[in-house]
Formats: structure tokens, C-alpha cells, sequence
């Protein structure tokens, strides 16, 4: 009875690395093949995976799984700060890629990008900042102040969007 649940258990563990495998796949090696042939209804059932980002930059999709990926790895670290320079790594790598390569089509969705892994960023050192903080108000405030950018961003943004 046990046996069975952990190899289902196991089985339901692969699912998401064999959903980034397929996406990868589709990606680099069947992406540019249909393209040449102009394959409408291939484009338009891996449509979830490449409309968002500019002509070239359909890779950006399978990094930002991995990207995801690593993130949701991160508490595997054993201690908490290195489950925090993990995530900030994380987080500085994927933020010069977005700067760097701009691979959204449109360029609010940039800039937008690179706003929220900012203040995602100052996040995590002000958490690393106060792990061994013992009042962690003036921390929390800071926290919150970054939130409440982050979020009128999004907000801002969306206005834009419906503004255009």
C-alpha cells in the first residue's frame, strides 16, 4: 500500500521537470522547424509559451521556468542564508537578462519585469538584513514601502495599457 503511493508519489514529482523538458524541446527544436513551414496550428497550440515575447526571444519562456524552477528549490538550502543569496542570485541574474536582452514584445512589460525583481530584491536583503535582527519593525516598514511600489506599478502599468 505504501509502495504504491511513493512510486505515484514519484511519478507526480516528475510531472513538472518533464513539462520544462517538453517545453524545452518545443522551444529549440521544433519552434524554428515549424516555423520554416509555417506551421499556423503548431504556433497557435504553443502559443502559451512564445506570444509574449518579441520575434527571437521565445527562449526567454523556458528560462523563466527554470527560473521558477530554482526559486521553488531554494528552501532546500540548509541554512536560511543561503536559501536567501540562492534567491538573490537568482533573482540578480534573471534581472540583467530582462535589462540586457528585453525580451518582452512590448517595453512596458521590461521595465515592468525589471521594477518588480528590484523590489523583490531589496526584499531579500532587508530580510537578510534582520534574520539576525532582533526588532524588525524598521525592516518591516521597508518591506511594506517596497510592496506598495511594487504594487503601483502594476497598477500604473495596467492604466497604461488600458490608457493605449
Amino acid at each position: 500500500q505504501h509502495l504504491e503511493m511513493f512510486i505515484i508519489g514519484g511519478f507526480a514529482c516528475l510531472m513538472p521537470v518533464l513539462f520544462v523538458a517538453i517545453c524545452t524541446w518545443v522551444v529549440l527544436v521544433q519552434l524554428p522547424a515549424r516555423l520554416a513551414r509555417s506551421d499556423a496550428r503548431f504556433l497557435a497550440s504553443c502559443s502559451f509559451l512564445i506570444r509574449r515575447f518579441r520575434p527571437g526571444a521565445e527562449i526567454a519562456s523556458v528560462l523563466f521556468l527554470l527560473r521558477n524552477a530554482l526559486v521553488v528549490l531554494c528552501p532546500l538550502a540548509t541554512s536560511t542564508p543561503g536559501q536567501l543569496a540562492m534567491m538573490n542570485l537568482i533573482f540578480y541574474v534573471n534581472f540583467f537578462g530582462v535589462a540586457f536582452f528585453k525580451p518582452w514584445r512590448v517595453m512596458v512589460c521590461n521595465l515592468l519585469d525589471c521594477m518588480m525583481l528590484f523590489g523583490m530584491m531589496v526584499i531579500l536583503d532587508v530580510g537578510s538584513i534582520s534574520v539576525t535582527n532582533t526588532s524588525p519593525v524598521a525592516g518591516m516598514a521597508m518591506v511594506m514601502v517596497f510592496v506598495v511600489i511594487m504594487l503601483l506599478s502594476i497598477l500604473l502599468t495596467l492604466l497604461n495599457g488600458g490608457y493605449q
